[in-house]
């Protein structure tokens, strides 16, 4: 499983998965690496892309601006997206913005497979064993 790191994020790929995992405070400082993150990614066109900001503890205006572009630079793409976290420095933003019913929050990596599987057909589960 390849993974490289930046700072505050962390990219895994695996056959039908890449995670961008963030951790700490996401302020305005991050957005641009994690623009820039979540764009290399979208290219690389993966089956799906999950960001997991399960263990942020600050999120700012400008990530919640950065998650919504990549959501929808993901759906031109065709490339499946989904957010982990039940933070409640997540969670609240984009719920009182609104936000909930374009980009659902997961509670963790099983459920958003688990959703994007459901939400976009064409990906296979992976194989038992």
């Amino acid at each position: 499983m390849p993974s490289y790191e930046f700072p505050s994020l962390t990219v895994t790929t695996t056959r039908e998965t890449t995670v961008v995992a963030a951790r700490g405070e996401l302020d305005n400082a991050v957005a641009e690496r994690l623009q820039d993150c979540l764009t290399r990614e979208i290219r690389l066109r993966p089956r799906a892309l999950v960001v997991d900001l399960s263990q942020v503890d600050f999120c700012s205006a400008g990530i919640i601006r950065v998650l919504l572009d990549a959501h929808d630079h993901g759906r031109v793409d065709g490339v499946p997206f989904a957010v982990i976290s039940a933070r409640r420095a997540v969670q609240r933003p984009i719920s009182a913005l609104g936000l909930d019913h374009l980009m659902p929050l997961h509670a963790d990596l099983a459920a958003a497979e688990d959703w994007l599987t459901v939400s976009t057909p064409y990906l296979s589960p992976s194989p038992a064993g």
